[in-house]
Order: structure tokens, then sequence, then C-alpha cells
């Protein structure tokens, strides 16, 4: 999906959302598919997790 710009903005925040306020290895968990998935954001993509992060 990323690869093929297939993840919107709307999904990239479901996903980040969907961690939040869950035990703190699901949150991890998800911390470290989207840091591993990044490699292959778009810029805005990008931006917007650094702005999650924040």
């Amino acid at each position: 999906m990323i690869k093929e710009q297939a993840l919107s903005r709307n999904d990239l925040a479901k996903i980040w959302n969907a961690s939040c306020g869950k035990h703190e290895a699901i949150e991890k968990n998800v911390h470290d598919l989207l840091a591993k998935l990044a490699w292959d954001f778009s810029p805005e993509q990008l931006e917007q997790l650094f702005d999650c992060f924040r």
C-alpha cells in the first residue's frame, strides 16, 4: 500500500489512533511498525507522523 501511495493520511491517523490509550506494549508495536514503514512514506506522511510523535 505504501509503495503504491495507497495509504492515505486518514489511514495513517487511524493506525496511530488505534494505539492511543492502549497497553504500552501495543503502543510500542505500532510505533515500531510505523518506524519501519516510514522509509517508504511520502514527505506529507512523514510530516504527519512527526506531528503525531510531538
